[in-house]
């Protein structure tokens, strides 16, 4: 099997502390054929020279206009010069075998737009706290889009030319945006999505992340794209007055959920699991459309991170 070029883009703004071990697990993989694309968002720190001592003729730098990640990856998809284009960010690492693996299965898989995986979590002092998996095939992809992402975002790998079809990374101007969520919303019908059940990331865990600094705009904004994937799934023309409330909630949990509530999430998760037929889909997505909206009626609210 060839070895083709592959990119892999790394939007960072001030990212010193940990550049060096993402970047060095980049230029350590067992895959040959790479260029890490850093598209540097405005650092005022060391990021860049860290960067530059690591990777060496690995890196290409490419300034951003400082106005956020969304905007720094939609101008990396377009700096890109392969067709394959990986992710990782700034304060993850990626395992030594992670470019080789996508990389084969893309090739075997023409009809895949879009590869993730799953990840290791780490805490700011690299020790292992958790794992994350996901859904495996498309299907069972797209039901948990219904509700919430399906993909460790620093673990996908894709098609660029799928990527730029479907509308590249977008942002919005009056805050935070899933801006990750909306592309893969976005690209389940360019292609066939999946994850390789393997970890093949170690995605940090730190409190100063966006995710945790801006989630309430952020699960605002994840609730209204799981509103327009579940419309879709049901065939519905416009969406249940009640329905981007209650998938906000889900991403949100700042009350419990009342009965009632849980009941009609169900009955539309329901209903979307029934059009796709009685095929099992695989990787497991059951706790999260069938168990997990049983347990915010015994949680106590919480205003964090799932």
């Amino acid at each position: 099997m060839s070895v083709p070029p592959v990119t892999v883009l790394l939007p960072v703004r001030n990212g010193e502390r940990w550049i060096a071990d993402s970047v060095r697990s980049l230029a350590t993989q067992t895959y040959s054929n790479i260029e890490i694309l850093l598209v540097d968002d405005g650092s005022t720190d060391r990021t860049v020279p860290i960067a530059r001592e690591y990777a060496g003729s690995l890196l290409r730098v490419v300034q951003g206009d400082g106005l956020g990640v969304a905007n720094a990856l939609s101008l990396g998809v377009r700096e890109a010069n392969t067709e394959i284009v990986l992710r990782l960010d700034a304060d993850d690492v990626a395992e030594p075998d992670r470019v080789r693996r996508q990389v084969e299965y893309l090739q075997s898989h023409p009809d895949c737009v879009m590869l993730g995986s799953d990840a290791t979590l780490i805490s700011a002092a690299n020790q292992v706290v958790g794992e994350i998996s996901h859904p495996r095939d498309h299907d069972a992809i797209s039901l948990r889009m219904c509700i919430t992402t399906a993909f460790v975002h620093p673990s996908v790998a894709f098609r660029r030319s799928a990527v730029l079809e479907a509308g590249n990374y977008r942002s919005v101007d009056n805050g935070a945006f899933a801006e990750d969520f909306d592309l893969w919303s976005r690209l389940e019908p360019v292609g066939c999505l999946a994850n390789l059940p393997e970890k093949l990331v170690r995605y940090r865990l730190s409190s100063g992340s966006t995710t945790k600094v801006h989630w309430p705009a952020l699960a605002r904004s994840a609730g209204a794209i799981a509103t327009s994937n579940l419309t879709r799934r049901l065939g519905l023309p416009v969406a249940p007055r009640e329905m981007q409330g209650l998938l906000t909630l889900f991403h949100l949990r700042d009350r419990r959920i009342t009965l009632a509530e849980m009941l009609q999430l169900e009955a539309w998760l329901v209903r979307a699991r029934m059009r796709f037929g009685p095929r099992r889909l695989q990787g497991g997505f059951t706790w999260d459309v069938y168990a997990r909206p049983l347990s915010w009626l015994i949680r106590s609210p919480r205003t964090s991170t799932p």
